[in-house]
């Protein structure tokens, strides 16, 4: 499905089933029960409602999930019958019909695990998906566009009920979903790209949802593990933003309540904002919501760090760097400009304990890499910002190259090595000098190795307020910056004693927990 412009979120289309070759706008008899025929659904995709003009129209690999009942049915609801588009607005299916009076129920897109429209709890089977899969974002082209609004992450449903065997029934499909429209305003002075929007509810309002939608307005219950509170828009092709400009970016959830008193969490570009609420807020299925959100008149120093993540844990897109550690305590990361030479082991610094998960120091952009694929297939591994070549292994110890060989396909052993799955050979590094493949990770030249993988990440910079004790006697303390002072800045002391006096040593403190005491060297501290 697509959408031409602002998805309207309302009446989505009438809906009218007849027998396939028939004049639609007449009635019919409908045939035997016993009798199974092919029908037409049709769908008119012009949307009529607050925000009229949008259009809807329908693409060739469009299916619709339908319900045919006996009117009044409690437990026999029907099969769920595939429709399929056909041409114009046509959707084509063969199903059963009562005799008597039936209801109808139609779900977009065709699910085949979904078994009755009446899901009533989290233990129904079959779910939709809104927004987007769980760890997934929602993608929109450019500034103020709407066309991602559409598709299988996009669900409409609607049913009408009683429906006189003899007559053509007509169904409003509606919204599944809610729109937040995030308005964006340029309050800095120099022009803006929007390349990101979150937002933060109060319950999980994108991912996997089972769904009731037998009633006037559907209910959902989210799919533990594969729905988020969390709901990511990528921006590409985004345009610069103009000094007191704006620009609209839409994001699809499921319709929720937010209550008074609780906070709900908006970023563009991940600059974070919080709402705290002093009314209860909907979220209403088929509307659309405005958020504002003005920016700061100069945004903090963005920060950028390479933190230990799970391989299953990065995504598309992601920026990492493939580090393995010796039994000796040395670490070296894999580079990616080898060629078919074996990649070079380059010394790098890995945490020293636990409680800090970020390598230390600059990261050259030969060990930075992207990764496509996931725990169940296995990845493949590229050069950051290329596709044309990548990781691979060649059945011989001084196997592992970069290039477009075959055997692109690696997993994270049980053992936590990488290992490739064309070969069965394990990667490790080979005598502190490159990266080779072994048929055993117990081989002399790679075993006792660990491994793990830092991914780069940015926040913008806390700031803080510098606070001179104005108790201090006997000559002036000073620093050479006054105000707001950024997450690792450098800040230098002076100390001026009166007559009489000598300064001995520096007591500085953080404000938030003053049992935290700061280093000072040379007069000089980092800012926490």
């Amino acid at each position: 499905m697509k959408r031409n412009s602002l998805v309207s979120l309302g009446l989505i289309g009438i809906l009218t089933l007849a027998v396939s070759g028939c004049n639609i706008f007449d009635e019919h008899i409908i045939p035997e029960p016993s009798t199974k025929g092919n029908f037409v659904i049709m769908v008119t995709p012009e949307t009529k409602t607050e925000m009229s003009g949008n259009t809807v129209i329908w693409s060739a690999d469009d299916t619709l999930s339908v319900f045919a009942a006996e009117n009044g049915a409690t437990t026999e609801y029907g099969n769920n019958v595939k429709f399929t588009y056909e041409s114009g607005n046509n959707f084509t299916g063969s199903l059963t019909l009562p005799l008597s009076a039936y209801d109808w129920y139609v779900l977009y897109p065709y699910n085949s695990e979904i078994a009755t429209p009446f899901a009533n709890d989290k233990t129904s089977s079959g779910a939709i998906r809104i927004g987007s899969a769980v760890g997934r974002d929602q993608e929109q082209d450019g500034n103020s566009s709407s066309e991602h609004l559409a598709g299988q992450y996009f669900p409409l449903y609607g049913r009408t009920l009683a429906v006189p065997s003899a007559q053509v029934p007509q169904i409003t499909l509606r919204q599944a979903l809610s729109v937040l429209r995030v308005r964006v305003t340029n309050k800095t002075s120099d022009p803006l790209t929007v390349n990101e929007v979150s937002f933060t509810g109060t319950e999980p309002i994108v991912g996997s949802f089972y769904i009731n939608f037998a009633n006037d307005s559907a209910t959902m219950f989210h799919v533990d593990g594969s729905s988020s509170n969390t709901a990511v828009l990528k921006v590409k092709n985004g345009t610069p933003i103009a000094a007191n400009a704006y620009a609209d970016f839409y994001l699809a959830v499921k319709p929720f309540k937010a209550n008074s008193g609780s906070t709900l969490t908006l970023a563009v570009n991940g600059y974070e904002k919080t709402i705290d609420l002093t009314n209860d807020v909907s979220f209403k299925e088929g509307k659309i919501r405005t958020l504002n959100y003005d920016t700061p008149t100069e945004f903090p120093p963005l920060l950028e760090d390479w933190e230990e993540t799970a391989l299953s844990d990065i995504n598309a897109g992601d920026v990492f760097v493939i580090v393995g550690n010796n039994s000796n305590g040395s670490s070296y990361a894999m580079t990616n400009d080898n060629g078919t030479s074996a990649p070079s082991a380059v010394s790098v610094t890995v945490p020293g304990t636990k409680s800090s998960n970020k390598l230390v120091g600059d990261v050259a952009a030969n060990l930075q890499w992207n990764v496509s694929g996931n725990a169940t297939d296995g990845y493949t591994f590229y050069p950051n910002g290329s596709t044309e070549t990548w990781l691979y292994c060649t059945n011989t110890n001084n196997g592992v190259k970069v290039g477009t060989g075959e055997n692109s396909i690696f997993t994270v052993d049980d053992s936590g090595y990488l290992k490739n799955s064309g070969t069965n050979r394990y990667v490790g590094i080979y005598n502190s000098a490159d990266w080779r493949c072994y048929t055993s990770y117990t081989a002399d030249n790679i075993k006792d190795q660990t491994f793990a993988f830092y991914k780069k990440t940015s926040e913008y910079a806390k700031s803080y307020a510098i606070t001179i004790d104005p108790a201090i006697t006997g000559g002036t303390v000073s620093t050479n910056t006054s105000g707001t002072q950024y997450e690792r800045d450098t800040v230098t002391l002076t100390a001026t004693p009166a007559t009489g006096y000598l300064f001995t040593s520096w007591d500085v403190y953080r404000t938030d927990d003053s049992s935290v005491k700061v280093t000072v060297e040379n007069d000089q501290f980092t800012m926490p």
